[in-house]
């Protein structure tokens, strides 16, 4: 704790029964009483003290008052920021921003996260929704009481739209999407212009097909885990690539690329190596270290922004009547009331990202106004391992703020093109958007007819619980509350480093990967995951609607002891920097790997991992 003259001190008490008090004047403690501010809602008295590094520290005697309290504080120091990334995310920044943003708010609404934390809020517990409608509440004390950040007068708006626990899902949503989501549309598009220069000069193109067109071996051969990846590998017979699905993958895949390089959440999705910024991870165990306790570091490596993407404080609660106390530091997400990189008293933890395969882009045949469809009760639908299944179509509105009138608050209905306004989905594939239609002329064309669509299937589409995670890390107490934690990281891929007071060091990766039918039969169907995949069947998600391992997602996924992880290494250390922690792609091929528990399977994991030396 840095010396009292250096502190800013802010008193939350419960004047009336709902009644928050802070202090924001920087007055040196001991020099005068630190002034109090009511909120509505507080049980009892909340302090606030910010250090020298202007780190808040909040202290309240239950979750409630603390979420109230970190909602309020993250307001005053974020909120612009805030409300941008819950935009971003849902797909209204012209609302904010002016025309300029509508193309990336067609995009948003068309992949639909917003869509996605709908689900996730369906799915969690009372207790968790309180406790994040708790900070809601305090986002919007403060901007009831206080002026908004001085961009609201800069862009002629008066007002703010009120925080909501579906705006801090979406928040949170949109941060695992940027680290795990990838947009298989430039492999395909590349593989097909090598396959055009092959024609043109008198070679099969296909025979380059994965590791020359997307080479997987990294630079380094290092992986953190040698020998997670199980049996010897063998070699993956490949069936012929349909060159026909192969052509119009491609062309819509450019268009793909198209309407979503703009886009900052869908950007680096698109080509995730280019994009790539890398994390650094380290541990040493507790036998090598002079002080008898395990070493960690962790470096997330994200981007330096202003405002920071992430926001440090302390969170403390002295003694909540249902949870008790806890007492966590470290990074959290502004929008968000927890900590997600960081320690307590009892464990520490940190992350880099793992580039785990948990999406795919299908080329599905869709059926626009056709019997099959209409008998089914829907207008349009697409054809998969022999059935139908229905596409739901919303109609979506768009609005535009008129910046640069001189008139507050003037936010208008944008006119758009009819197709502009036509979100559509597909259950079938994780409630996932259709990104690109062959002839989207169909579409308004008495009879419609049958074309060819790019279905994009992804595990986050899902109603997740990633939420629940860092609720039960940041009071964990040992290496078993961690790993219950752990069963509830659905998406969002990362390497978990973690340490504990009892001298425990650990490395997981997390969240599910599902399996493919033909992987599990032992060879692709034609293009691997790495590029666009034929949506006829063969390369379908495995279903599982029982969700037997009591996995978020309704498809069978790789078990937990078959994902990459150590415990107490007997090496003594383990580092990992993005790269492959299984050790699957380090001989080029990341398909010639079989699954311990099914040996005939593929074990696929992703790709390729960070290929740079570092």
């Amino acid at each position: 704790m840095p010396p009292a003259a250096s502190l800013r001190r802010l008193r939350l008490v419960a004047l009336i029964p709902l009644a928050l008090g802070v202090a924001l004047a920087p007055a040196a403690v001991g020099k005068r009483k630190a002034p109090e501010i009511v909120l509505p809602g507080l049980e009892g008295p909340v302090e606030v003290v910010v250090d020298r590094d202007g780190v808040p520290h909040i202290r309240a005697s239950n979750d409630f008052d603390l979420a109230r309290v970190a909602g309020w504080v993250q307001a005053r120091d974020r909120f612009f920021q805030m409300d941008l990334t819950r935009r971003q995310v849902s797909g209204d920044v012209a609302e904010l921003l002016g025309d300029g943003e509508l193309g990336n708010d067609i995009q948003a609404r068309t992949i639909g996260l917003r869509r996605a934390a709908e689900r996730s809020l369906a799915a969690l517990p009372a207790r968790t929704i309180a406790f994040i409608q708790a900070y809601a509440d305090g986002v919007n004390a403060y901007l009831n009481t206080n002026p908004l950040p001085p961009e609201y007068a800069l862009l002629e708006l008066s007002s703010a739209r009120p925080w909501s626990v579906l705006d801090t899902l979406a928040v949170a949503k949109g941060l695992a999407a940027q680290l795990s989501l990838d947009i298989d549309a430039g492999p395909t598009f590349q593989l097909q212009r090598f396959i055009d220069a092959g024609v043109a000069n008198g070679f099969d193109g296909e025979a380059l097909y994965f590791q020359d067109v997307e080479r997987s071996a990294p630079m380094d051969p290092a992986a953190t885990v040698p020998d997670a990846g199980g049996p010897p590998s063998f070699a993956a017979a490949r069936k012929p690539v349909d060159r026909t699905m192969l052509a119009k993958a491609a062309a819509g895949a450019q268009r793909v690329r198209e309407k979503l390089s703009r886009h900052p959440l869908f950007a680096a999705a698109l080509q995730r190596r280019e994009f790539q910024i890398g994390s650094n991870e380290w541990g040493v165990g507790a036998e090598h270290s002079v002080t008898g306790r395990p070493i960690m570091a962790n470096d997330p490596h994200l981007a330096i922004n202003v405002p920071s993407t992430l926001y440090e404080w302390r969170l403390e609660v002295t003694d909540d009547p249902e949870a008790g106390p806890m007492n966590v530091s470290g990074m959290g997400v502004p929008g968000t009331p927890i900590v997600v990189i960081g320690q307590n008293e009892d464990v520490t933890w940190g992350a880099t990202t793992n580039g785990l395969d948990v999406s795919d882009i299908f080329s599905d045949e869709l059926h626009v106004f056709q019997p099959p469809c209409l008998e089914l009760g829907t207008l349009l639908c697409i054809k998969s391992e022999g059935q139908f299944f229905p596409v739901v179509l919303q109609f979506v509105t768009y609005s535009s703020n008129q910046v640069g009138d001189g008139i507050f608050d003037n936010v208008a209905v944008a006119r758009l093109p009819i197709f502009q306004t036509v979100v559509l989905t597909v259950p079938f594939r994780s409630f996932g958007p259709i990104v690109d239609v062959e002839d989207p002329g169909l579409l308004l064309k008495p009879g419609g007819g049958i074309t060819t669509a790019l279905v994009l299937q992804y595990t986050g589409f899902h109603a997740t619980r990633e939420a629940q995670t860092f609720l039960v890390w940041d009071r964990a107490r040992n290496l078993e509350d961690f790993r219950r934690g752990l069963e509830d990281f659905d998406f969002g891929s990362q390497n978990w480093s973690y340490a504990d007071a009892e001298g425990n060091l650990a490395y997981f990766s997390s969240a599910e990967a599902p399996l493919r039918k033909d992987l599990e039969q032992g060879a692709p169907a034609g293009l691997s995951p790495a590029f666009i995949r034929d949506g006829s069947g063969p390369a379908n998600w495995v279903p599982d609607p029982d969700r037997s391992q009591g996995q978020a997602i309704p498809f069978a996924v790789i078990p937990f002891d078959e994902r990459p992880q150590l415990v107490n290494p007997p090496n003594g250390f383990f580092v990992n920097a993005n790269n492959d922690a299984a050790g699957v792609t380090l001989d080029n091929d990341p398909l010639n790997e079989r699954r311990t528990s099914n040996p005939g399977a593929i074990y696929y994991l992703a790709r390729e991992y960070s290929n740079g030396l570092r």
